[in-house]
């Protein structure tokens, strides 16, 4: 709309101005006060992204819901470490297993299951997580330019790093 408001709909607005920053003091203002907005302006549809409800698991989505009741293990291997679930598909540092079999990781960190955290110190004893090969492969190729100023010289150079997929099946405590 081009040029000025009508006058209630400009003393609506206000309205809703006043009450956001009364959200925002009260700090109940939710993801770009979709909260806030929706309430005071019913036709405004609510954010996709931040359901007005968040402790319904459900109105977060499958994933969230089961990322936030299984339980989960931190990993050691290839120098990184990993958080996975029961489910999960990963991307790890290649391994030199045939694919279809079975792999143990062994060195495990922590392990959760809902409340229940168990830390090590360094590792969890006894804790295992076993997965299954799904594939070998390589990464995109990393690009490398190396050049001198002034000096008519360049080096290109590409690398594809080694992965091996696996999928993770079951979490041992």
């Amino acid at each position: 709309m081009l040029g000025p408001t009508p006058g209630p709909v400009k003393a609506r607005w206000t309205a809703s101005c006043k009450a956001l920053a009364a959200c925002v003091q009260s700090r109940t203002l939710n993801f770009l006060g979709s909260t806030c907005l929706t309430q005071l302006h019913p036709g405004l549809p609510a954010h996709a992204a931040m359901p007005a409800n968040t402790s319904s698991y459900k109105a977060l989505g499958e994933q969230d819901y089961r990322r936030n009741t299984m339980s989960y293990a931190v990993i050691v291997t290839g120098g990184k470490q990993y958080k996975v679930a029961p489910g999960e598909y990963l991307k790890i540092e290649k391994l030199e297993i045939a694919t279809g079999e079975s792999v143990t990781f062994d060195r495990v960190l922590l392990v959760a299951n809902g409340d229940d955290v168990n830390i090590g110190a360094p590792v969890v004893a006894g804790a295992t997580v076993v997965a299954e090969v799904i594939s070998q492969g390589r990464h995109d190729k990393v690009r490398i330019i190396k050049f001198r100023r002034r000096k008519h010289h360049m080096k290109r150079m590409g690398h594809r790093q080694w992965y091996t997929e696996i999928k993770i099946t079951g979490i041992q405590a």
